[in-house]
């Protein structure tokens, strides 16, 4: 989409602006196990960023100093007042109060089932649902979020509270469609940098969560499930992207299907991820070439599930081809290309020939 905006007609100058969270470019900087194709496609993405701007939550003295300028606003004049303890722009798009809202929504005699809707579909976003969220999802969800002898009210109730403006301003879900709802953002946020490593959302939510969700998001959740570990969890994700995938050569289709192989691979099923390596490179050699940097990554990644099996010889013969085609495609400095003659170097150590391996490394 990128590469579409900015071609086209020389002499028009086209500007595109983009947020992104720091806890997900984080993510998106240190995700290592996922399809090499999609990781070169987001660094074409990020790379093509020109200028940078971080937004910190609370402003500067001389940015604080030009805002008194303008306290004749009232709400201005009141965020201004709390700037020690929020960001003034937080404060005036009323993340804090909605926070607030939130917490308190929970206790019994206010609005606990209304709370248990936001927290569920805090959940699903932090589980990697990015679209929006079907209303019969979170009303799935939702009891599992209800404190005991919390005399919730009923649903109408419930969903009238979560999705009413606060003060004009935002709500808590914000309605799509008849059918689906975000979640403000800053509730996500606060969530993702409050909770503590190691208490990724649950199975039973993501496993829920699959069964109405769209192709892509069931992709992320399968990668939000292999970065936590839990790999069964990751293969029932992306094979529930592969039965909503149409078309089998489509580049989602098949990073769908390799990272599915990845996932056999730490589980230790290795013939079937070998099996489902040589479809992908199959398809990827006929639709992208056979020296697409796609195609040699299957190539690699079938080389690695066939030195699992111990079948070194084969996994030493795939591995050379796709070093001399990184190489000459790529450059020998190249981190993919040095990746690919690291696994060599397995092969070759496996195989007992430690002085050619000595000479890899």
């Amino acid at each position: 989409m990128v590469d579409r905006l900015l071609s086209g007609p020389t002499g028009h100058r086209r500007v595109l602006v983009a947020t992104l969270r720091l806890q997900e470019l984080h993510r998106l900087d240190t995700d290592t196990d996922s399809d090499r194709l999609t990781d070169e496609t987001r660094r074409r993405v990020l790379a093509a960023v020109t200028t940078r701007i971080d937004l910190k939550r609370r402003f500067t003295p001389d940015e604080l100093t030009r805002a008194h300028s303008l306290d004749a606003d009232p709400r201005i004049a009141e965020a201004l007042t709390r700037t020690d303890e929020y960001g003034l722009p937080e404060y005036l798009a009323a993340g804090p109060q909605l926070l607030d809202r939130w917490r308190n929504g929970t206790a019994p005699g206010t609005t606990p089932r209304g709370a248990a809707l936001v927290t569920a579909a805090i959940e699903c976003r932090r589980a990697g649902y990015s679209s929006p969220l079907p209303r019969a999802l979170l009303e799935e969800l939702h009891t599992d979020f209800l404190e005991p002898r919390s005399r919730p009210e009923d649903l109408d109730q419930a969903w009238t509270w979560a999705t009413t403006p606060w003060r004009d301003t935002t709500a808590l879900l914000e309605p799509v469609d008849d059918t689906h709802v975000t979640v403000f953002d800053y509730l996500v946020d606060h969530t993702q940098r409050t909770t503590p490593p190691g208490s990724p959302p649950s199975e039973k939510l993501i496993l829920t969560a699959l069964n109405h969700a769209p192709a892509r998001d069931c992709a992320m959740l399968g990668g939000n499930a292999t970065d936590t570990g839990r790999y069964q969890l990751a293969y029932t994700a992306y094979s529930r992207a592969l039965t909503l995938y149409v078309d089998p050569d489509d580049p989602n289709t098949l990073s769908s299907r390799n990272n599915l192989a990845n996932a056999l691979d730490k589980m230790g099923r290795y013939n079937e991820a070998e099996v489902e390596h040589r479809i992908v490179l199959e398809t990827r050699t006929r639709v992208l070439g056979p020296e697409h940097p796609g195609t040699l990554t299957s190539r690699n990644n079938l080389a690695q599930a066939l030195a699992e099996m111990g079948r070194y010889d084969e996994a030493e013969a795939e591995n050379r081809a796709v070093l001399e085609a990184f190489t000459r495609v790529l450059g020998p400095e190249h981190p993919y290309t040095l990746t690919s003659r690291n696994n060599l170097v397995i092969a070759l150590i496996e195989l007992g020939r430690f002085s050619e391996a000595e000479a890899e490394l």
